[in-house]
């Protein structure tokens, strides 16, 4: 039984210590890594966010020689860091108090929304020109034009085959060139581009226009009013939540100072 017991323990150590050699280093800089184990997004690296990822291991690599350096500094004991710190801790914890408390206690639904966005429709009304579209990014204009026949074509195996960059939303008028925006607002294009841009191409695929002024969907404004009427049962919330933990704590203001 001893020997079992024994054998268990060395496969077990071997085996989460070979899990270890075997974890994926990213950066290191002196003792502290970068690996599988803590980087902060696990889904990383694959195509299609390889320069972000690169970028996000450049900064860490960054700020993790600026912090061994600062700590050589001796600013870790410095008494008004600890001092900022502690005040930045107290205030955390309480905004997570507060939050968890009064989030309890906030129901929101549909209709509540759908009568703020009748009652307040002139809210949501459109500043500029704006077109709803896709955007595939890619590095190289050769490829750009490629993708740009398979999005006309809409011939979505050829186009899932292209290593770009997704993205989709709205696109305000003078986010690119007058000349761009000519193409994208006034003529019937469906698809834009190869639109250079930074270094990179952008094919853009409208999907639907819409003008200054005109009504925002409710799909489009939900988030934003949720969030309005979530601060506004907040503040309720809180003055409830204040009496409440006044009535059970003993406490004293001296008014003549």
């Amino acid at each position: 039984m001893y020997r079992l017991l024994v054998f268990l323990f060395i496969f077990i150590f071997s085996c989460s210590s070979k899990e270890k050699q075997n974890s994926l280093v990213y950066a290191r800089v002196d003792n502290e890594e970068l690996n599988q184990e803590n980087i902060s997004i696990p889904s990383f690296p694959n195509r299609s966010n390889h320069e972000v990822f690169s970028s996000y291991v450049d900064s860490w690599v960054d700020e993790t020689i600026l912090f061994i350096s600062a700590e050589r500094t001796g600013l870790l004991k410095d008494a008004s860091l600890i001092k900022k710190r502690d005040a930045f801790y107290r205030s955390l914890i309480i905004s997570y108090f507060v939050e968890n408390e009064t989030s309890k206690k906030i129901k929101i639904t549909n209709e509540e929304i759908k009568d703020y966005y009748k009652e307040n429709s002139v809210d949501f009304l459109r500043e500029n020109d704006v077109v709803f579209a896709e955007q595939y990014i890619l590095n190289n204009k050769d490829s750009a034009n490629i993708l740009r026949s398979f999005v006309l074509s809409n011939n979505l195996k050829k186009i899932n085959k292209f290593p770009y960059q997704f993205e989709s939303g709205y696109i305000k008028k003078g986010v690119f060139s007058s000349e761009v925006d000519f193409q994208i607002f006034k003529n019937n294009n469906s698809v834009v581009g190869p639109i250079k841009n930074k270094d990179v191409y952008y094919i853009i695929k409208v999907l639907s226009k819409h003008k200054k002024g005109s009504l925002r969907g409710l799909e489009e404004v939900y988030d934003e009013i949720y969030q309005r009427i979530y601060k506004t049962k907040q503040s309720i919330e809180y003055v409830f939540l204040m009496d409440s933990l006044k009535n059970s704590v003993d406490f004293y203001i001296n008014k003549d100072f």
